[in-house]
C-alpha cells in the first residue's frame, strides 16, 4: 500500500483538537473533510505529539526522517581514505583495529560493521590468487581485444577455444582427517567483493602435504589428462612427460595446448618438447585465472572434496587413499561441464574489455 502523506495543518489541528480534550473520534468526525483519506491510526499517533512540535510524520516524504546517522558522509570519506593507505601500505585489518583507528569511542563496533556493510565491504574469504597490478590490467585488455579482433564473429572466436587443451599442474591439499579440513574456516579480511588485496592465501606451502597432478581439459571430451606429478615437479620432468605423449589425448587436430605462466611449464627444455612435437603454445597474460577455465574446474574439485568428507564426516584418510578419491572425483567430471566452461570463453572476453582489465567473477 502508499505510504500516506499529511500536511503540518492537519497534523496541527489534531493535536489542537486534542489539546482542548476532544477525543480521536471526535476529531475525526468534527475535521472529516480536512484529514479525508488519513487513517485512525495517523491521527492518533500525531494526538499524542506535543502542540509544539515542529515536524510531522516521521515515516513518510520528511528530510528529517528516521533515526540520524552515527556517521555521515565525511566519517565515510574518512573511513575509506584509511582503508586505501592500508591497502597501499600492504596492510591487513580487523574491524577492530580500523574503528581504533578511527577513534569512534561515541559509538560501539557492532554499529561500525553495519556501515562497513552499507559501503559495499564484507568479512570475505582472502584470494588465492596475486594482485593484479596496472601492468596486468594493461596485457589482459590488450590480450582481450586481440581476440576479439583476430575472429570475424562469436562462433569463429568459440571454435579456436574448442580447438585447444587446457593443462595446469595442481595440488590438493592433504590432511589426515579431511573432515576437519573441510570444517576449518577460512582466512578472511574486509574487502569489497571482486577486490583484489595486496594480502592473499597464495604463497609459499612449507609443511603443507599435496597430492600434485597434471590435469588437461578438451571440448567434446572432457578430462583427457590426470597424470600425478612428484611433489618437486621441474622443467625436465614436465619435458619428460610431453615425450611420453602423455598429451597426445586431449590434443585435437590443430595440436594447440594453453598453460598458466608457470616457470615449470614454460621453461627451454619444455618448449623445445612442444616444438618437437609440433605443438603450438597459447599464452594468456600473467595473473589470469579467470581466463583460464581450468582453474574453474580445480575450484569445483576442491569444493566437491570438500563435499564428501563432510556428508560421510570422513575422519581417518591416508595419503594413497586421498590420491585415489582425487583421481575418481576428477575423472567423474562431465564432460558437459567441461563444455560448459570453455563455452564460456568468449563471453569472458567481452566482459574483460567491459571492465578495462580488472578481475572477472569467474
Amino acid at each position: 500500500m502508499p505510504k500516506e502523506k499529511i500536511n503540518k495543518e492537519q497534523s496541527y489541528a489534531i493535536r489542537y483538537c486534542k489539546s482542548r480534550g476532544e477525543s480521536v473520534a471526535f476529531i475525526l468526525k468534527k475535521e472529516k473533510r480536512l484529514l479525508r483519506g488519513i487513517s485512525a491510526s495517523t491521527v492518533y499517533r500525531h494526538a499524542r505529539m506535543p502542540l509544539g512540535i515542529q515536524k510531522i510524520d516521521n515515516r513518510v516524504g520528511n528530510h528529517l526522517a528516521g533515526r540520524k546517522r552515527l556517521l555521515d558522509d565525511r566519517d565515510r570519506r574518512a573511513v575509506i581514505k584509511k582503508i586505501t593507505g592500508f591497502r597501499r601500505a600492504g596492510i591487513d585489518f580487523t574491524s577492530e583495529e580500523l574503528y581504533d583507528e578511527m577513534d569512534l569511542a561515541d559509538m560501539d563496533i557492532t554499529n561500525f560493521r553495519r556501515y562497513l556493510k552499507r559501503w559495499g565491504y564484507g568479512y570475505l574469504n582472502n584470494r588465492r590468487k596475486g594482485v593484479i597490478t596496472q601492468a596486468d590490467k594493461v596485457k589482459r585488455l590488450a590480450f582481450a581485444r586481440r581476440m576479439k579482433r583476430s575472429f570475424t564473429s562469436v562462433d569463429a572466436q568459440l571454435q579456436y577455444w574448442r580447438s585447444i587443451l587446457f593443462i595446469d599442474i595442481v595440488g590438493f591439499q592433504y590432511k589426515r582427517n579431511p573432515f576437519e579440513l573441510a570444517t576449518t574456516p577460512k582466512a578472511k579480511s574486509w574487502k569489497k567483493k571482486n577486490e583484489s588485496l595486496v594480502v592473499t592465501r597464495k604463497g609459499k606451502k612449507e609443511g603443507i602435504k599435496s597430492a600434485r597432478f597434471l590435469v588437461g581439459i578438451t571440448h567434446g571430451l572432457g578430462i583427457t589428462v590426470i597424470d600425478e606429478v612428484p611433489p618437486q615437479m621441474n622443467g625436465h620432468y614436465f619435458a619428460y612427460m610431453i615425450r611420453l605423449n602423455h598429451l597426445e589425448p586431449g590434443l585435437t587436430q590443430h595440436r594447440r595446448v594453453l598453460q598458466d605462466n608457470d616457470k615449470v611449464q614454460n621453461s627451454q627444455v619444455a618448449k623445445k618438447r612442444f616444438a618437437e612435437k609440433n605443438i603450438t603454445l597459447v599464452k594468456i597474460p600473467p595473473r589470469s585465472p579467470d581466463v583460464n577455465v581450468i582453474e574453474n574446474l580445480f575450484n569445483q574439485i576442491r569444493m566437491e572434496l570438500n563435499q564428501q568428507a563432510k556428508s560421510i564426516q570422513k575422519t581417518k584418510e591416508t595419503m594413497d587413499e586421498f590420491k585415489e578419491r582425487v583421481k575418481r572425483t576428477t575423472s567423474s567430471y562431465s564432460i558437459q561441464k567441461v563444455n560448459n566452461l570453455i563455452d564460456s570463453l568468449p563471453r569472458r572476453m567481452d566482459a574483460l574489455v567491459k571492465a578495462k582489465g580488472t578481475r572477472l567473477k569467474y
